[in-house]
């Protein structure tokens, strides 16, 4: 059986995070905002 939860080899260090500039720094604003209350990422399950 398949257990869709477990997450596999962490990314990292490769072109996957090449041009994430503008998330990451809304995420950080968002995480800096005692104001905002949820901060929701999605994106497609690794495989």
């Amino acid at each position: 059986m398949f257990n869709p939860y477990i997450a596999g080899n962490p990314v990292g260090g490769g072109k996957a995070f090449i041009g994430q500039a503008a998330l990451l720094r809304d995420v950080l604003r968002v995480l800096a905002n005692p104001n905002e209350n949820i901060l929701l990422l999605y994106g497609q399950r690794q495989k």
